[in-house]
C-alpha cells in the first residue's frame, strides 16, 4: 500500500497504517478517528469530514456513528483497516465521496454512480419537485428529462408518479450504462431510457407531446473547469462543460422543437455572482416565467461547483397538451398546420434576447 503525505495517516504518534495481513490492530473507536482527523485536512472540508469518515466507515463496517458508540472497543480486522484507510487516501487525493461509496441518496432513492457519470446534488430535488408539481391533478401524464445522466431525475418522477410515462434522454455511454442499471435496480415500467444527442432524436420522441420537460444541463463555463475543487474536476466534462460563458446549452434549446410541444421547462441553470438583477424573459408562447434560488442542503455535496447558489427556471406554456401520443413535425398543440422551418424561424428571433438575458443573469 502506497504511503501518502497526509501526517495523520503514516505519523509515528499515529503509528503506521495496517496492512492486509499487518499484526497492527485498531479499535473500531480509533479508526475512526484517525480518518476523521485525516479528512479534516481536506481543502474546504469544514464540519463535514466527520459525517465523510461516517459514510466510508459504514461502507466499510456496516455500522453507523449511533453503533460505533457501542462497539467503539472492538478490534477491527486488519483487512477492514486496510480497506477503510484506503479509501481515506483516496478521498485525500480528490476521488469524490459518492464514487467512493458506488452510490448516493436522491429524493429518497439510491443510486449507483461511478467515474463517467455527474453525481445526483440535493439542490436539484427542487427541479423534480418543481416538476412534479406542475402535472398535479393529470391523470396519466408524459414526462420528458433531458440530459439524465445517472436517470436520478426521471427515475424520481417515475417513482413518484406509477401512472406517468418518463422518458430520459443521456448522450454519455457510461452515464447511460448507470441509467439503465438504477432504472432496473428500481424496476419502474413506466421509465425509458432513450440514448442519444437531445438535439437529433427520433421524430417519436422529439414531437411527442409531454406535460413537464426537465433538463440539468451543462452550465459551467469552459474556462473556469480548470478551477473547480479535485473531485468536480473528476465528474465527466461533458456533463459540467456548457461552452464559453456556460450558455450553449440554452442557445440551442432556445430554438428546439421541444419549446413548441406546449409543455412546462424546468431547467438546472448556473449559479449567479453577489446581487442579482434576474430580468423576466417570455419563451415564446409561455405565459410564465419563474427563478427560483436554492443551496446545497450541506456545503459537501456541490463543493467546488462555482458561486454559492443555483437558479431553477420553469417557463409554463399557455396550451395543455393533450395526453400522451406523438405528432407529426408539421402539426402544433392547438392541430394549427404550422411547419418546423417556420416556427425555428420565429423562435430564432427570440434567440439573441435569450443570450443577452443569460449572460445578465450570470455575469
Amino acid at each position: 500500500m502506497r504511503t501518502t503525505g497526509n501526517p495523520m495517516l503514516n505519523s509515528s504518534k499515529n503509528g503506521p497504517i495496517p496492512q492486509a495481513e499487518g499484526a497492527v490492530s485498531f479499535t473500531l473507536e480509533q479508526l475512526y478517528r484517525r480518518g476523521r482527523a485525516a479528512l479534516a485536512a481536506l481543502p474546504g472540508a469544514g464540519d463535514n469530514s466527520p459525517m465523510e469518515a461516517a459514510f466510508l466507515f459504514r461502507h466499510i463496517f456496516g455500522i453507523g456513528r449511533e453503533e460505533l458508540f457501542l462497539r467503539g472497543q472492538e478490534p477491527a480486522s486488519p483487512e477492514q483497516a486496510g480497506a477503510f484507510l484506503a479509501l481515506i487516501r483516496r478521498r485525500l487525493e480528490g476521488e469524490p465521496l459518492q464514487y467512493l461509496l458506488g452510490e448516493w441518496e436522491f429524493y429518497g432513492l439510491d443510486f449507483f454512480v461511478g467515474p463517467g457519470v455527474l453525481i445526483p446534488r440535493p439542490e436539484t430535488e427542487l427541479l423534480v419537485e418543481a416538476a412534479l408539481e406542475s402535472v398535479r391533478g393529470i391523470p396519466s401524464p408524459t414526462l420528458l428529462d433531458l440530459c439524465s445522466g445517472s436517470g436520478c431525475i426521471p427515475i424520481a418522477r417515475g417513482h413518484a408518479l406509477p401512472q406517468a410515462q418518463v422518458w430520459g434522454v443521456e448522450l454519455s455511454p457510461p452515464a447511460l450504462g448507470y441509467f439503465r442499471q438504477n432504472l432496473a435496480a428500481h424496476r419502474l415500467p413506466n421509465v425509458t431510457a432513450v440514448e442519444g444527442d437531445i438535439f437529433a432524436l427520433p421524430e417519436d420522441i422529439t414531437w411527442r407531446r409531454y406535460h413537464a420537460i426537465t433538463a440539468n444541463p451543462p452550465y459551467i463555463p469552459k474556462k473556469e473547469l480548470p478551477n473547480l475543487q479535485a473531485e468536480v474536476q473528476q465528474e465527466p466534462p461533458l456533463a459540467l462543460d456548457g461552452g464559453e460563458g456556460g450558455l450553449d446549452f440554452y442557445c440551442r434549446a432556445s430554438v428546439s422543437p421541444f419549446w413548441s410541444r406546449g409543455a412546462g421547462f424546468f431547467w438546472r441553470l448556473a449559479r449567479g455572482r453577489g446581487k442579482l438583477s434576474l430580468p423576466f424573459w417570455r419563451p415564446p408562447g409561455s405565459s410564465m416565467c419563474r427563478w427560483r434560488r436554492t443551496f446545497p442542503a450541506w456545503s459537501g455535496s456541490s463543493a467546488g461547483m462555482p458561486h454559492a447558489g443555483s437558479f431553477s427556471f420553469a417557463a409554463h406554456q399557455r396550451r395543455t397538451p393533450s395526453p400522451g401520443g406523438a405528432v407529426s413535425p408539421g402539426s402544433s398543440a392547438q392541430n394549427t398546420p404550422v411547419s418546423f422551418r417556420a416556427k425555428q424561424k420565429n423562435f430564432s428571433r427570440f434567440h439573441k434576447k435569450i443570450v443577452t438575458t443569460f449572460r445578465n443573469v450570470l455575469y
